[in-house]
């Protein structure tokens, strides 16, 4: 990631975090601490398929505006990776009934938090109302 900020002429501090970004990890830390530890794989099983769902598509609308160098880390999670859905839902298979009212619970809170972050993106873009992006 670091390295694609870069190509692009970018650093982190370019980019103040959000509210919503903090949301996301400050509810995983929560139900973590105070709900039960294998929330995390929910987290991680959300994440891990969102480049299943979309990975794909988004880089054939990306790499060629910004080029592969500038989407590299976009790459590795689409195209290298993908056997990590495979082994968490192996995964998922011997866990108990508990475990899962837990993880359902955690995929459904990290994906209202993560559309939460898409929207605040999107309106601090400017692309919703046909505003020019920061270059």
């Amino acid at each position: 990631s670091l390295n694609d900020l870069k190509t692009l002429g970018y650093k982190p501090q370019d980019f103040p975090e959000l509210p919503s970004t903090k949301s996301i990890y400050r509810s995983a830390f929560y139900l973590i601490e105070h709900v039960d530890p294998v929330t995390l794989v929910g987290y991680a099983y959300f994440l891990e398929y969102l480049t299943i769902a979309g990975g794909n598509q988004l880089l054939e609308i990306v790499e060629p505006l910004y080029g592969p160098r500038a989407v590299r880390h976009l790459t590795v999670h689409t195209k290298e990776d993908p056997g990590h859905v495979d082994a968490v839902e192996k995964m998922l298979e011997t866990m108990s009934e508990k475990d899962n009212i837990f993880l359902e619970d955690s995929i459904s809170t990290i994906a209202a938090e993560f559309e939460r972050m898409l929207l605040e993106v999107n309106a601090r873009s400017g692309v919703a109302r046909g505003k020019k992006t920061a270059a």
